[in-house]
């Protein structure tokens, strides 16, 4: 399972999603990079991603995600 637009090894910055209202604040992490690792489909249908940064590991939703690798 992948992501339409994401894939194992992409290198990917952490943003603030569409869904989170313009005056409340993101993710702790975000705008940090890391490399995705892994890709979990939920019940629902929204694709969650495993992103490894330099010294942990967190699950995202794609729409968090930015590829930032050519």
């Amino acid at each position: 399972m992948s992501s339409s637009f994401l894939r194992v090894g992409d290198l990917v910055r952490v943003k603030k999603p569409p869904f989170i209202p313009n005056g409340e604040e993101g993710r702790e992490n975000e705008g940090w990079h890391g490399v995705v690792v892994d890709f979990l489909e939920m019940e629902d249908g929204f694709v969650e991603v495993e992103v490894l940064f330099e010294n942990e590991v967190d699950w995202f939703s794609d729409l968090e995600l930015e590829v930032i690798n050519g």
